[in-house]
C-alpha cells in the first residue's frame, strides 16, 4: 500500500491550503497527514466531524502501534510525522479543542506520545547532527512566539502548556513527576523563542506555583533547578516591562506564592523559605504580598512547639525580608521587638 509523505492541510485565513506533496513509498498502511476542516461565513465547520477527524488522529496520527511500546514502529511514519506533525497541530488549532472533550484528550495523547520521540535543542542528548531540527511540537506555536501574535495562536499555545504540566511536570504528593525534565526543557525551549512579553506574562501566571514547587522539592545542584531559575528569570521579564495589567498579574502570582507557603510550610520551613529568598531576587513585589502569611506561620509554628522563639528560623526569614525593602525592614524591627 502506500505512504503519501505528505499532504498535508492548513486552514489559513478563509479557506483550506494544501501544503506539498512528498514522494511515495511502499509501506503497509495510508498516512495522510491532513485536517479536513472548512471555513465558511467566519465558522469553522467539521466536514463529518464525528468521522473524520477522530479517524485522523486515531488512524494516522495515532495509530494502534505507536501507543504500544511492544510493537515497532515504521521508521518512515516517524519520518513524515517529524517533518508535518506542526502543521496538523495546527490544523487541530483551529478546532474546539478546549470544549471537546475527545480533541482535548488527543492533544494530550499526542503530546505524551511525540514530545520524547524527537529531541529538543536544550536537550543534554541532543547530537550535533540533529542539531538544528526544531522539536515538532515547538513549531507547532511558532505562531504564538511572534512579536505580535494572533489571540488564537495565543490561546493554543497555553492551552499546550497546560497539557505539559499535567502530563510531564505536575507534582503528586512531593513527588517530582518522572519525566519532569523533559518537560522543562520543552518549557524552556518555548520561552527562548518567544518575542512577545504579553505572551510571557501569561506564561509567567500558568508556571509560577509549580515552578515553586520544583525549587523547594529539587536540590539546587540540579540542572533542572537551575532550568526553572531562569525560566522564571526570563518570564519575570516580561512582568516588569508590563504596565497596563500589572496590578492583575501581581495579584494572580501573589495568590499563587501564598498558596505554595499554605501547603508546604508545614512540611519544610526551612525550604520554602529558601525559596522565597530566591523568588526575592527575581519578583520582590511578590514575596512583599507573602509577608503576613509567613509571619503568622513562623508564630503558629514557635506556639505549637511550646519552647518560645524559634531564633534559627526567625534569623532565616531575616535574610529573606532584608531583600524586600522597606516592607522587609517594618517587619524585621516588629519581630525583633516582639518577644513571644
Amino acid at each position: 500500500m502506500v505512504i503519501v509523505d505528505a499532504i498535508v492541510a492548513m486552514v489559513v485565513a478563509d479557506k483550506l491550503i494544501y501544503v506539498g506533496v512528498g514522494t511515495c513509498t511502499i509501506v503497509a498502511v495510508v498516512i495522510v497527514i491532513a485536517i479536513v476542516a472548512m471555513v465558511v461565513a467566519d465558522k469553522l465547520i467539521y466536514v463529518r466531524q464525528d468521522v473524520i477527524v477522530p479517524g485522523l488522529i486515531n488512524g494516522l496520527i495515532l495509530p494502534y502501534n505507536i501507543l504500544n511500546p511492544d510493537k515497532p514502529v515504521n521508521n518512515i511514519f516517524i519520518s513524515a510525522v517529524r517533518r508535518h506533525l506542526h502543521l496538523f497541530l495546527e490544523g487541530l488549532s483551529k478546532l474546539s479543542y478546549d470544549k471537546d472533550p475527545f480533541l482535548s484528550r488527543k492533544l494530550q495523547d499526542i503530546m505524551v506520545t511525540y514530545l520524547p520521540k524527537f529531541q529538543l535543542s536544550g536537550s543534554s542528548l541532543m547530537m550535533s547532527s540533529v542539531a538544528k531540527s526544531v522539536h515538532p511540537l515547538v513549531t507547532s506555536l511558532s505562531g504564538s512566539c511572534q512579536s505580535t501574535p494572533p489571540l488564537e495562536a495565543v490561546k493554543f499555545r497555553h492551552h499546550v502548556i497546560k497539557l505539559t504540566i499535567n502530563s510531564f511536570i505536575v507534582v503528586r504528593n512531593m513527588a517530582v513527576h518522572k519525566h519532569h525534565s523533559l518537560g522543562f526543557t520543552y518549557i524552556k525551549e518555548l520561552v527562548q523563542r518567544t518575542n512577545s512579553e504579553d505572551v510571557k506574562l501569561k506564561d509567567l501566571t500558568l508556571l509560577f506555583g509549580v515552578c515553586l514547587e520544583y525549587l523547594l522539592l529539587l536540590p539546587n545542584t540540579s540542572n533542572i533547578w537551575t532550568m526553572v531559575i531562569n525560566i522564571l528569570q526570563d518570564l519575570s521579564h516580561s512582568y516588569h516591562h508590563d504596565h497596563g495589567i500589572q496590578d492583575e498579574t501581581l495579584s494572580s502570582l501573589t495568590s499563587t506564592c501564598k498558596s505554595f507557603v499554605s501547603t508546604y510550610f508545614k512540611f519544610s520551613s526551612t525550604g520554602v523559605l529558601k525559596v522565597l529568598e530566591k523568588i526575592s531576587l527575581i519578583l520582590k513585589h511578590v514575596v512583599i504580598g507573602t509577608i503576613e502569611q509567613v509571619t503568622g506561620a513562623i508564630k503558629e509554628l514557635e506556639s505549637k512547639r511550646g519552647v518560645g522563639v524559634d531564633s534559627s528560623l526567625r534569623k532565616q526569614y531575616f535574610q529573606v525580608l532584608k531583600l524586600l525593602g522597606e516592607r522587609g525592614t517594618a517587619e524585621i524591627t516588629e519581630l525583633s521587638s516582639n518577644a513571644l
